[in-house]
């Protein structure tokens, strides 16, 4: 607090707030992908991994803190909701990615909007950092793109940060196009949304 006294007698009212508020202000592009404009083309093949359902039986064989873990289990009571590993023979885990089916739900920011039934939403896409730069993530996404237009999905939507150039770059790759972006507050882990449009 001491700081920001300092920083208003200085700087003036107007000009620290401006800065606190510019620091703390996100933005979150909404990508959507139709499955007319998914190609299988260059499909990258995962045949010495594979990719498993989540069950509350394998959550505690994943790396994950214990707030993860909580998180991982509450999903599981969602019957809306799936999560997948892509691992290996021996068990090795690399990564996981979550689908919400009929809903968004984005966590960080509390925002929801409901879905049709032949829609889903796509969210924490990870690769371990060791393992990252091998193609894995774009593989991990395809089999799951793969997977929802076979079980008649019609469009998916995933949000990411506009200051992932990487995942839009591989949204974008994948057929995916920019609807709407979200924008909002982050103070102290505290997320206000100031505007959505989707």
């Amino acid at each position: 607090m001491g700081k920001i006294l300092q920083t208003i007698k200085k700087e003036g009212l107007f000009y620290t707030l401006k800065k606190i508020i510019y620091r703390n202000y996100r933005k979150t592009l909404i990508l959507r992908l139709n499955k007319d404009n998914f190609s299988k083309e260059n499909f990258s093949n995962l045949s010495e991994y594979s990719m498993e359902r989540i069950e509350k039986n394998i959550v505690k064989k994943i790396d994950l803190d214990k707030r993860k873990e909580e998180i991982f289990m509450k999903r599981l009571d969602d019957k809306e909701v799936e999560g997948f590993l892509l691992r290996d023979k021996d068990f090795n885990i690399y990564g996981y990615i979550w689908i919400m089916y009929g809903k968004i739900y984005e966590g960080n920011t509390g925002f929801s909007k409901k879905l049709e039934k032949d829609e889903a939403y796509i969210y924490d896409i990870y690769i371990y950092d060791k393992f990252r730069g091998q193609g894995l993530g774009k593989s991990m996404v395809k089999e799951i793109l793969i997977y929802l237009f076979n079980k008649d999905i019609k469009r998916i939507y995933y949000f990411v940060n506009n200051l992932n150039k990487l995942s839009i770059k591989l949204a974008i790759n994948l057929g995916f196009n920019k609807c709407g972006k979200m924008t909002y507050l982050d103070i102290n882990n505290k997320r206000k949304i100031i505007s959505v449009n989707l």
